[in-house]
């Protein structure tokens, strides 16, 4: 796989608002934003941040593990100011496949493109 194979989706939302998914080339969603933006530059900087600061942790953002409400394995992305920049697509069973979604977002993130879905 390549990073060309995963891809970044800005989308319109149910609510009007703006989201994004980071997938991968089985359409697997392996993150996304896990909020919707009033405007649409604010969706694309949640994406930039996960493309620029993801595979370094650096400018003070970072990855946390952690165990979700349903006693299953997560993950969220942080900005430096604190506030979750994107979380994990799904929850894992264990924590060495909640650190692989981690990886995978490290390594393909960063030269993804980004596709604007179209409502049909």
């Amino acid at each position: 796989m390549t990073s060309t194979d995963y891809k970044f989706e800005l989308y319109k939302a149910n609510n009007g608002q703006w989201a994004w998914r980071f997938k991968a080339p089985n359409h697997r969603i392996v993150a996304t934003g896990g909020e919707t933006y009033h405007n649409k530059a604010d969706a694309i900087n949640g994406i930039t941040l996960v493309k620029q600061h993801a595979p370094r942790e650096d400018g003070g953002c970072k990855f946390e593990l952690f165990v979700a409400t349903n006693s299953q394995w997560s993950w969220r992305f942080k900005a430096s100011n604190g506030l979750s920049v994107a979380f994990a697509g799904e929850t894992y069973h264990n924590q060495s496949d909640a650190q692989h979604g981690i990886n995978l977002v490290k390594m393909y993130a960063p030269s993804a493109r980004v596709n604007e879905l179209v409502p049909a």
